[in-house]
C-alpha cells in the first residue's frame, strides 16, 4: 500500500491501542515488528490490527468509538518490513486446551474496487487498494512480471521443446547412471577376480 494512502476501519468498534512514535533508530532495526499501529476492539470482543503505519499518521485515540468506513490512519513503512504497506489483521482470545488465554487468528474477506472484487488473502499476496476505480486482481510475487521481461506465454512449439528438453535431460541422468553402476560392477568383479 502505498505511504499515505488513507487506513479506513473495517468494522466499527472501540479504539483500544495506538502506537505512532515509532521511527528507525540509528542502527536502522526498528523498535517491534508492528511498527505504528491501531487495535479496533468489535462488539464480538474480536480485535483488528492495522500495522506499519505512517509516523505521527495515526488519526484516533484509545477509547474512541469508530464507525466502519472511518479514516483510522495512514500507510506507512514502520517496524519490521522494507517497503510501505499495511497489515491488517483480526484475532480474538480464546482459552486453549490448557486454560490459557491466547490470542487466535480469525479468517477475514478483503473487498477492493468497484465494482467489488472479494478474496481471501494469502502470505504473499498483493492487492492493491482501490477507492472508487476498478480493481485490479489480487496477486502474488512470483506473478508480477520482472521489468526488463516482458509477460509472455510459450507457443506450442516452445512448450513441446522444453518438455523434450527435459526429457532428454533426465534420460541422460539415467543413462550415466546405469554406466556408472555398470563400470563399478566391473571394477568390482575385477578385484574379485584377483
Amino acid at each position: 500500500m502505498p505511504e499515505g494512502t488513507s487506513v479506513l476501519a473495517a468494522r466499527a468498534g472501540v479504539v483500544e491501542a495506538v502506537e505512532e512514535g515509532e521511527i528507525r533508530g540509528s542502527d536502522g532495526e526498528p523498535a517491534t515488528f508492528e511498527g505504528n499501529f491501531v487495535r479496533v476492539r468489535h462488539a464480538d470482543d474480536s480485535y483488528a490490527t492495522y500495522a506499519h503505519l505512517a509516523q505521527s499518521g495515526v488519526r484516533v485515540r484509545p477509547g474512541e468509538r469508530v464507525k466502519a468506513g472511518q479514516l483510522l490512519a495512514y500507510s506507512g513503512a514502520s517496524g519490521e518490513v522494507e517497503r510501505a504497506q499495511l497489515h491488517f489483521g483480526v484475532s480474538r482470545f480464546e482459552k486453549n486446551a490448557a486454560g490459557h488465554w491466547e490470542e487466535v487468528s480469525l479468517p477475514v474477506t478483503f473487498t477492493v474496487g468497484l465494482p467489488p472484487y472479494r478474496f481471501e488473502p494469502y502470505t504473499g499476496m498483493i492487492a492493491t487498494p482501490a477507492y472508487g476505480r476498478p480493481a485490479e486482481r489480487p496477486r502474488f510475487v512470483y506473478e508480477t512480471p520482472r521489468k526488463h521481461e516482458p509477460k509472455r506465454t510459450l507457443t506450442a512449439e516452445e512448450e513441446l521443446e522444453g518438455w523434450l528438453r527435459v526429457c532428454l535431460f533426465f534420460l541422460s541422468g539415467v543413462a550415466m547412471m546405469v554406466v556408472t553402476s555398470w563400470l563399478s560392477l566391473r571394477a568390482g568383479r575385477r578385484k574379485a577376480d584377483r
